[in-house]
């Protein structure tokens, strides 16, 4: 697919200058995020596999976003920071803390004050009622319960790896969210966030799809206990673990095209309503997965590395943002509310430290994007400028392992194997002066993880998934 180049400040212009959409014609602004999507395994950012035909199709009408960061690759801080426009530490969403406080201004509050109908189909329970991430929402799904209750009759399920996809997939999120499109009873607005479990692990994808991505990966065999518990799985067959990562990278390929077939469906099913409004479409991802760089094994949040920061922002608005764009410049998911806010002419929250994204704000100077990562406190941080990526571990059980502070050049090393910290002292100066004003200048929020007790339920169901509870 071929793609224009454009610079931010051209691209502001094409926004500044095209006509505000009057109140009665506000747009429609459909959010999708995909669990565990890397941009290196989609399309339209390079993968030779064709897994994302139909959301390279949707980049190709909008501005693909080719340095998108998380602020923390893992599901509930990472949007817990994408829907509240601030940072983990200060909306209280991180590894020890998975509920986002009602202090927190949402992307769902703001939407639904100025008048817009607001509703969400989750298929994560890290993202689930019980976590706060309802707020805002005047129709809520979490998309297990369904086929749950039919099934069992109850709402949570006893732990098994994989369980969860037993009563949701990509199909069914989009099969929900289309049956509350279609009830709509009047000619409101709509803001809809949608979640999709569809490529978080374990990796099951009907046999057909494991198939057809088979010949793009071969095969590398591997100790399968390096292998997260909840990732294992054994082949048909023989009965025996699969210990061959080229199989796992098949699968893994392979549940990104049920999503992508399901986002055909979605998309489809929304042109079919014929609704007047103009729509907004945001597409990204809550953190990206390690397939075995930097011997990180089907995995995430551990590691500050691309394979788990780097994930794919797409952003169409027709009529307002240039089809077929890019922009290179690295930019942060805590930057996305006020964006959306912005291309439908509503003011950003007073709260918001994220600010609209590089070629939609009125600015045109790349700003630098910040991340933490790792299980330890105080967490490994990490800062983004241009080229540049510097690395610094706090935690001690961090520095043993990353080293105190790493440096390195993605434009001539993306798989982040060369240490530049001793060679470019004057760069580690200034972006380590960088991240440490981010430090100090970002508000912690002081919080109890014991504040509210999960049901027994629940923490199985997280531990289905390979998440500790808190």
């Amino acid at each position: 697919m071929s793609r224009g180049r454009i610079s931010a400040s051209l691209l502001w212009c094409c926004v500044a200058f095209a006509c505000a959409p009057a109140e009665e014609q506000r747009p429609d602004v459909l959010l999708i995020t995909v669990d565990t999507l890397r941009a290196d395994h989609v399309g339209a950012y390079g993968h030779r596999a064709p897994t994302t035909p139909t959301l390279d199709a949707l980049a190709s009408r909008g501005v693909r976003f080719a340095d998108a960061t998380v602020q923390t690759p893992k599901t509930w801080p990472s949007l817990g920071s994408l829907l509240t426009g601030t940072y983990p530490a200060t909306n209280g969403v991180r590894y020890h803390q998975h509920f986002l406080a009602d202090r927190n201004s949402t992307l769902a509050e703001i939407f639904g004050a100025a008048g817009y109908r607001t509703a969400a189909v989750v298929a994560n329970v890290n993202v689930g009622r019980q976590f706060g991430f309802a707020q805002g929402f005047e129709h809520f799904v979490e998309s297990w319960v369904e086929a749950l209750l039919r099934e069992t009759g109850r709402e949570t399920f006893e732990n098994a790896p994989g369980v969860v996809k037993r009563y949701t997939g990509a199909a069914t999120v989009t099969r929900q969210a289309l049956e509350w499109a279609r009830g709509l009873s009047d000619d409101r607005p709509y803001f809809l966030w949608l979640h999709y479990m569809d490529p978080h692990g374990p990796f099951d994808p009907p046999a057909e799809q494991s198939e057809r991505f088979a010949p793009y990966h071969p095969a590398e065999p591997v100790d399968w206990q390096v292998l997260p518990p909840y990732q294992r799985r054994y082949d048909a067959e023989t009965g025996l673990m699969i210990a061959d990562l080229g199989v796992y990278k098949s699968r893994y390929d392979g549940e990104i095209r049920v999503f992508d077939d399901a986002l055909a469906a979605l998309l489809e099913g929304l042109d079919a309503l014929g609704r007047e409004r103009p729509r907004i479409v945001a597409l990204t991802a809550d953190h990206g997965e390690s397939l075995g760089e930097h011997d990180y094994y089907l995995e995430h949040g551990k590691l500050p590395y691309q394979p788990t920061a780097r994930v794919p922002l797409v952003l169409v608005a027709e009529g307002r943002l240039p089809a077929g764009t890019e922009v290179s410049a690295p930019v942060g998911l805590v930057d996305l509310a006020p964006t959306l806010l912005a291309l439908a002419d509503l003011p950003a929250a007073g709260s918001f430290q994220g600010a609209a994204l590089p070629g939609i704000g009125a600015g045109d100077e790349a700003r630098p994007v910040f991340m933490e990562s790792g299980y330890h406190q105080p967490y490994t941080v990490a800062v983004r400028r241009g080229r540049w990526k510097l690395v610094r571990a706090r935690a001690p059980q961090e520095r043993e392992m990353l080293g105190d502070v790493r440096l390195f050049d993605l434009d001539a090393d993306p798989g982040e194997q060369r240490d530049l910290a001793r060679d470019r002292p004057e760069i580690v100066r200034e972006l380590s002066s960088l991240l440490q004003d981010w430090l100090d200048e970002t508000p912690e929020l002081e919080t109890d993880p014991g504040e509210r007790a999960l049901d027994p339920g629940t923490r199985e169901m997280l531990e289905a998934l390979g998440y500790g509870a808190p």
